[in-house]
C-alpha cells in the first residue's frame, strides 16, 4: 500500500489518542488509589473509555506502521 493523506493522519491520530488514552487511564488509576473505598461507577465507566480509546489508537498505529 502506498502512504496518503489518511494514512498519515491515521498516524498522527493514532499517536494522538493512544498518549490522551494513556494519559486518562493513569489519572483516573490515580485517583481510585487515593481512597481506601472501591471505585465509583463513573470511574469505571472512564477506565473502559480509556482502554478502548487505547485500542482505537494502537489499531490506527498499527495501519500507519504497515503502511511506512
Amino acid at each position: 500500500m502506498r502512504k496518503t493523506k489518511f494514512t498519515t493522519l491515521a498516524g498522527i491520530f493514532g499517536w494522538l489518542l493512544t498518549f490522551l488514552a494513556t494519559l486518562l487511564f493513569i489519572y483516573v488509576a490515580a485517583r481510585v488509589a487515593k481512597r481506601p473505598s472501591s471505585p465509583t461507577m463513573a470511574e469505571l465507566i472512564w477506565f473502559v473509555i480509556s482502554v478502548l480509546f487505547e485500542g482505537v489508537g494502537l489499531m490506527l498505529l498499527i495501519i500507519w506502521l504497515e503502511i511506512i
